[in-house]
């Protein structure tokens, strides 16, 4: 069993998580959903063999008084290693919540409860930071209990688990049992505990009465609701451009007909998968539509090409709005409007130019016809009693959501401002929200590697603070300045001298002989001075969070430590480590070792050849 990774993260004041890498900030992040109301506990096979479990709590209040806030606890296991009994780990982390973070002394508390229905607790710290103790001290417990009491549990994955159902997520009662957890998990690489589940009605099918085996029950897998997890429609979101890229690179002549097929069999997979989901997930139609478009622009240009023998049954015709479900192997069928369109599209054009021409000149016909006249002397009469001002115009749903497609934040404001349903303007404004960290998100991924599109990324969040929180804005704003400066190109390092005091530090006595890191023999004097020459000495610091050293050096070779803490190595050139139980980093320009202490164990550390370090590590349960 590998020693698992804990995280704690949230909105306390805007996004934030405690010891977290740009890439954990993204992936956690997407958990945050001011909708909610409950508790989740989610489950999440990954690609690269982690599988982490995240324990959430909803409509929480931010410190700074915000509704919609949310707290997030998760363990992560490492190749492909998962936890056969998923509700004792459940439970484990209740239980942490309960008893140890909503008890906690008041110079510890993080989150506390809150009396009536309004929210389920509030947040009483700003950045984790600010309980960095406790919240580690939370951390060693889970791990703690984890490695103890039931690390049998904690196996491999076999061939018996599918990724067959991409990018579906389960989501079960939260009191659903283990194995209906495990057998869910086998099949879906995401699995949702929720406490607002609700389990839906079976829907009558005519001629055929629904048996006891139809019913879904609590606990049950087939009680469960299937629909696409917010990754997956981040990832179809990301494809769109994809797509459109290869129709710009296909109308210039540069694709051939083999590969018009195949982009037109993965539009039209990913079509049907979308049409599959809509009815239960409307925030899909947007998305279907913009699929349904890429078909018809692919299927224009390959429409000399003959349709091969298994696209027969599959063509899409003219209902792209049914959310109609594949059945089987058959698809669903829709005619080609396309065609049609373009045919009449000359006609149409030259219609709406006439009609056009006309509205102008009845619009301009009273101007033109008092230039022309004499004036009137005196004020002139006014026809109607009253004059009224411009009408304002109705709140528009659908230019509302295209704004959000196109990524026109500001607009789709300004349009829901002019909104005087407020139980509707919050529900638009959280899909606004929404749809504007999707978008972060993905500039951000798209941009890692630019330096001038993080400025240019850096500079469009300023405008959107209206509807996002300024805590989050500085959140993103900190997350893109530390991208920009790791791009900016880097000094070349300055070598250390050492003092004189140093380099006899490392000599065996007067005249003693000893070997230097290539393994040649050197004696005291001027060869000595030569070999020392290379490296500061060895001394070993206790380090904060980023490894700033604090404090003198330690003296004892042997040195005892808890879990988490960190330590920096001055002086050496290279390393020999003799467990995963430390996690080790070298900066090479400072000729430093940066190590910090990840599970419970003995691990000793050779530095340069010479001095051997033994790290004895304890889990400490406050």
């Amino acid at each position: 069993m590998n020693i698992p990774k804990f995280y704690i993260y949230g909105v306390p004041e805007g996004f934030n998580i405690l010891s977290g890498t740009p890439e954990d900030i993204l992936y956690y992040q997407l958990f945050y959903n001011t909708g909610k109301k409950g508790t989740e506990f989610v489950i999440n096979r990954k690609a690269d063999g982690e599988t982490v479990y995240s324990y959430l709590k909803y409509n929480l209040v931010s410190c700074g008084g915000r509704e919609g806030a949310f707290f997030g606890m998760s363990i992560v296991f490492s190749n492909y290693e998962y936890c056969n009994a998923p509700t004792t780990l459940r439970d484990l982390f209740g239980a942490v919540y309960q008893q140890v973070i909503l008890k906690a002394e008041d110079k510890d508390k993080i989150v506390v409860e809150t009396n009536g229905n309004v929210s389920s607790g509030r947040f009483c710290v700003s950045k984790f930071e600010q309980r960095k103790d406790k919240c580690d001290a939370i951390g060693r417990i889970i791990i703690n209990n984890i490695t103890t009491k039931f690390a049998e549990n904690i196996i491999s994955q076999d061939a018996s688990f599918s990724n067959s159902k991409e990018g579906r997520v389960l989501t079960l009662p939260f009191e659903a049992n283990a194995q209906s957890i495990n057998d869910a998990l086998h099949n879906y690489s995401w699995v949702a505990l929720s406490s607002e589940f609700k389990i839906a009605k079976v829907p009558h099918v005519p001629g055929r009465k629904h048996d006891s085996r139809d019913l879904p029950s609590e606990g049950n897998v087939t009680g469960g609701v299937d629909l696409l997890s917010y990754q997956y429609i981040k990832e179809l979101t990301d494809k769109e451009s994809t797509y459109k890229d290869f129709i710009i690179r296909a109308l210039k002549g540069q694709a051939s007909a083999a590969e018009l097929s195949t982009y037109r069999e993965k539009v039209n997979h990913d079509l049907d998968t979308l049409e599959e989901f809509v009815g239960r997930q409307p925030e899909l139609i947007p998305l279907k539509d913009k699929y349904y478009a890429i078909y018809q622009d692919i299927r224009e240009i390959n429409k000399s090409q003959p349709i091969k023998g298994d696209d027969i049954g599959k063509e899409k015709g003219d209902e792209p709005n049914k959310g109609k479900q594949s059945n089987g192997g058959e698809k669903t069928s829709r005619k080609n409007n396309m065609d049609v369109i373009k045919q009449h599209m000359p006609k149409i054009v030259a219609a709406a130019t006439v009609l056009m021409l006309v509205i102008l000149a009845a619009f301009l016909y009273p101007s033109v016809k008092s230039a022309f006249s004499s004036p009137q002397p005196g004020p002139q009469p006014i026809a109607n009693d009253t004059i009224s001002g411009p009408k304002e115009q109705p709140f528009n749903e659908d230019s509302f959501n295209e704004l959000l497609s196109k990524h026109e934040f500001e607009d789709a404001w300004k349009m829901l401002e002019q909104l005087e349903d407020k139980d509707k303007k919050t529900n638009l404004t959280y899909n606004l929200q929404n749809a504007y960290y999707t978008w972060f998100n993905n500039e951000y991924n798209n941009n890692q590697k630019d330096q001038a599109g993080l400025n240019q990324l850096l500079e469009k969040i300023q405008k959107y603070k209206a509807f996002i929180d300024q805590s989050q804005i500085e959140t993103e704003r900190v997350l893109l300045n530390t991208a920009i400066d790791a791009l900016k190109p880097k000094a070349a390092p300055v070598k250390a001298t050492q003092s004189s005091a140093e380099q006899t530090a490392e000599i065996n006595g007067n005249g003693s002989k000893r070997k230097d890191n290539t393994g040649s023999t050197n004696t005291s004097g001027n060869d000595s001075d030569k070999a020392n020459s290379s490296a500061s000495q060895v001394e070993i610091y206790n380090a904060d969070i980023d490894y700033n050293k604090t404090g003198d050096p330690l003296q004892q070779t042997s040195i005892k430590c808890k879990v988490g803490e960190r330590f920096v190595v001055t002086g050496v050139n290279k390393f020999r480590l003799s467990s995963n139980n430390v996690g080790v980093t070298q900066d090479r320009s400072r000729s430093e070792l940066r190590i910090q202490a990840k599970g419970g164990g003995s691990v000793t550390v050779t530095i340069n050849d010479q001095k051997t370090y033994t790290f004895n590590i304890t889990l400490v349960i406050q």
